[in-house]
C-alpha cells in the first residue's frame, strides 16, 4: 500500500531513513494532524533508528506540530526515564502542559540527574515563565544563557523583563542577544536584582 511504499520503498531507503527524509515523512502527517498514522509510522521505523536521538526529536516534534502535546510529553518522559536527549528537553519547554506544576517537578528531577545543564535550565526558565513565576524564571534564564547563549532565549527573557517592569535589564538583554545573533559570540549577562530582591537585601 501507499504507506508501506512511503516507508519501505527499499532496504537502502530504510537504512537512510533519518534526518531530512525522516522529518519530511512525519511532517506530512503532522500537517494533517494524523496522530494515529504518526504512531503507526514510528512503530514501523527500525529499532536501530528509533534509538537515535535525532529520530526521537523528529517524532516528538511532529507530535507537537500535530497538536498532540500530551502524547509528546509522555514520549519525552518515557525516553528520559532511560536516557537524556537534549533536543527532547528543549522541546519539553515549548509544548503546552495542562499541569505546569507536574511538568516543573519532572524537569527539576532531570536537573538533579544533569546538574547545571543549560538546556534543562532554559527549560525550567520557560516553564516558570509560563506559570508567571517570573523571578524564578529570570534566575534560570540568566544562568542558562551565561552557560550556553541562545538568541531565542535572550528574546524571551527580555520580553519577560519588560513585563516585570525592569526596562534596564530588558534593554541589556536585547543588546546582548542582538550582538550574539550577529557575531555568534556570547558574553556574560549580568542582570540587576529584581526590585523585591533588592528590598530584601537592603532590609
Amino acid at each position: 500500500d501507499l504507506l508501506k511504499h512511503d516507508l519501505l520503498a527499499s532496504s537502502e531507503r530504510m537504512q537512510a531513513l533519518q534526518g531530512a527524509a525522516l522529518r519530511g515523512l512525519f511532517d506530512k502527517y503532522a500537517r494533517r494532524q494524523d496522530r494515529e498514522m504518526m504512531q503507526y509510522l514510528w512503530g514501523k521505523v527500525p529499532a536501530a533508528i528509533r534509538e537515535q536521538p535525532e529520530a526521537m526529536v523528529v517524532y516528538a516534534s511532529a507530535l507537537h506540530e500535530a497538536g498532540a502535546d500530551a502524547e509528546c510529553a509522555r514520549f519525552i518522559n518515557t525516553v528520559h526515564s532511560r536516557q537524556w536527549v537534549a533536543g527532547l528537553a528543549a522541546l519539553y519547554g515549548r509544548i503546552r502542559h495542562p499541569k505546569l506544576d507536574a511538568a516543573i517537578v519532572q524537569a527539576e528531577q532531570w536537573l538533579v540527574r544533569q546538574p547545571d545543564n543549560p538546556v534543562n535550565l532554559l527549560l525550567l526558565g520557560r516553564l516558570h515563565r509560563e506559570q508567571m513565576l517570573w523571578g524564578v524564571a529570570k534566575s534560570y534564564y540568566e544562568t542558562s544563557l551565561n552557560q550556553a547563549p541562545d538568541a531565542e532565549g535572550y528574546l524571551e527573557l527580555a520580553e519577560m523583563l519588560e513585563n516585570m517592569n525592569e526596562p534596564d535589564n530588558a534593554a541589556l538583554c536585547y543588546r546582548v542577544g542582538l550582538r550574539y545573533s550577529i557575531l555568534r559570540k556570547g558574553e556574560r549577562l549580568l542582570l540587576a536584582p529584581s526590585r523585591r530582591n533588592r528590598r530584601v537585601a537592603e532590609g
